[in-house]
């Protein structure tokens, strides 16, 4: 967890100083130490043709390799770009896939070799390859992909840098990396997202403030990231000081996000603050709270209740209406709950599927 934790702080806080070499590098190395591995290579698509090339190339011992173009279709990384399919591997030295791709800078390949490969997703497009290779000892464990995918996805967000929505492109990644290894919280972010974005454009939230608020809800829960698998699924009641450990999630969040942005931390920080001033962590009440956190609450709670946890099963969305009715002016701004009742009414809310 401390590496993953390491991973995405240290990727979002050095955002405008890396380069993309920098950047896929930095995550080639914290692949290699989180898999206790000997070697890793991230390849990368190639812009208008059928290739992959070694974008960085990583050693337990500090070597590198020249650049390698690979074909989709040939080699373990080829194999995994034609069929955006994992693989692993216990004997890769007898499997002609595995030769395929040596030399990588001059050595035999191993014949006891283990190796797993994922591929690289970034918003939803395949951009390359995560290919981890362990020399000797034991192979790798299957359950290494579930673990191994959410890291390769973020070394997707060192692609689309060169874009003018890199920022956004990075908080898609950074909650997928957050929500993919659980059921329950699997889309939540993204439903966030958009049921916030319905709520403001009902109230008539200018066009230049959507982005930020977009960006905002991505992010809410990224605080969520350092707190335990175990207790974030926890079936049972939780204790009260399980409650204060969850409850200091947009407090972690702030603290992540204010490294590129106050504005934003500011936001993620105040979105569990309730309307008549009872929320966490700061007691803001009203108009004091954020209106993108305000937005936030109502969208969080409308998910929460339509969705599958691990303590009860997804309700409807009348339920759920009914239940943000009940603490209109306690919870929940007025004005956000009216915007959301006249969606319904008029058919715009409907639940989203992610």
């Amino acid at each position: 967890m401390e590496t993953l934790q390491s991973l995405v702080t240290g990727l979002m806080s050095t955002l405008n100083t890396y380069t993309v070499h920098e950047c896929v590098a930095s995550v080639c190395e914290n692949i290699l130490k989180f898999t206790e591995a000997d070697r890793c290579v991230i390849y990368l698509m190639e812009k208008g043709s059928d290739e992959l090339f070694s974008g960085a190339y990583a050693t337990r011992g500090g070597g590198y390799a020249p650049e390698k173009f690979v074909k989709v279709g040939t080699g373990i990384a080829g194999w995994v770009a034609a069929r955006g399919a994992p693989l692993i591997l216990d004997a890769a030295g007898a499997d002609p896939r595995f030769l395929e791709e040596w030399p990588l800078n001059g050595e035999a390949p191993p014949l006891n070799a283990s190796v797993i490969a994922v591929p690289l997703i970034s918003f939803d497009s395949f951009v390359g390859v995560v290919e981890v290779v362990r020399t000797q000892g034991e192979g790798f464990r299957k359950s290494l992909i579930t673990d191994l995918q959410p890291l390769a996805n973020i070394a997707g967000l060192a692609i689309p840098r060169e874009t003018d929505d890199g920022f956004a492109r990075l908080a898609e990644v950074c909650i997928r990396f957050l929500e993919e290894k659980d059921r329950y919280t699997h889309g939540h972010s993204i439903r966030v997202m958009k049921y916030s974005l319905m709520i403001a454009e009902g109230v008539g939230l200018p066009h230049s403030q959507m982005e930020e608020l977009r960006l905002c809800a991505l992010l809410h829960d990224i605080g969520k990231v350092i707190i335990k698998d175990s207790l974030l699924g926890k079936p049972g009641r939780l204790t009260s000081k399980e409650l204060q450990t969850i409850r200091m999630h947009p407090t972690i969040g702030f603290n992540i996000v204010e490294k590129i942005s106050k504005t934003l931390s500011r936001k993620i920080r105040s979105h569990h603050e309730r309307f008549d001033g009872n929320g966490y962590p700061d007691r803001l009440q009203g108009d004091n709270i954020p209106l993108a956190s305000r937005i936030i609450c109502v969208a969080d709670t409308l998910d929460a209740i339509t969705s599958d946890r691990p303590y009860r099963p997804a309700r409807g969305i009348d339920v759920a209406i009914e239940e943000i009715k009940k603490h209109t002016n306690t919870q929940f701004d007025p004005a956000l709950v009216e915007a959301l009742l006249k969606a319904n009414a008029e058919g715009r809310l409907h639940l989203v599927r992610v």
